[in-house]
């Protein structure tokens, strides 16, 4: 399996997971107004195997271009953005283009477009949350380490 194959099959599963999540959020608010959760997988499929090539027609150039000129800093920004915030309008352009497309199920583009775009919040807000415990997990280890490192040194020096 290619590495593109593998990064389109991520990048899909991503979309169909913020689509459903978002619309089960919208769905406890207004229940006439956003589908199941089969037909909500359905368009955030369809939505994204349509967005993310335009992405990549958009963004290779950049990406070829002018990424390899920025500096250290501006990549490191430049990467937090593309993995922090880009997943929430990505994920209403699919949601979007994905409803206008089947129309099927009673969810319309506009309402696919916020479950998308409640989907990737929601995504982003568990991505936040893991990245604080998995540095609050670094902090504690390091501390734990050297709690050990010091009593190591006093059972040493008792002997």
């Amino acid at each position: 399996m290619s590495f593109s194959t593998s990064l389109s099959k991520a990048l899909n599963t991503c979309s169909v997971i913020m689509m459903v999540s978002g619309n089960a959020v919208l769905r406890t608010q207004s229940p006439l107004l956003y589908t199941d959760d089969s037909t909500a997988a359905t368009i955030g499929a369809l939505g994204s195997a349509v967005v993310f090539p335009g992405l990549i027609f958009i963004f290779a150039p950049i990406i070829v271009l002018i990424y390899p000129e920025l500096e250290d800093d501006t990549k490191n920004i430049t990467n937090t953005f593309l993995i922090t915030v880009m997943p929430i309008p990505v994920s209403a352009a699919a949601g979007a283009i994905g409803a206008a497309i089947l129309k099927i199920g009673d969810i319309s583009a506009g309402n696919a477009a916020r479950a998308g775009a409640v989907g990737g919040s929601v995504f982003l807000a568990a991505e936040l949350v893991g990245i604080i415990l998995l540095l609050w997990a670094v902090v504690v280890s390091d501390a734990w380490d050297s709690r050990y490192e010091m009593a190591e040194d006093k059972n040493s020096t008792l002997i």
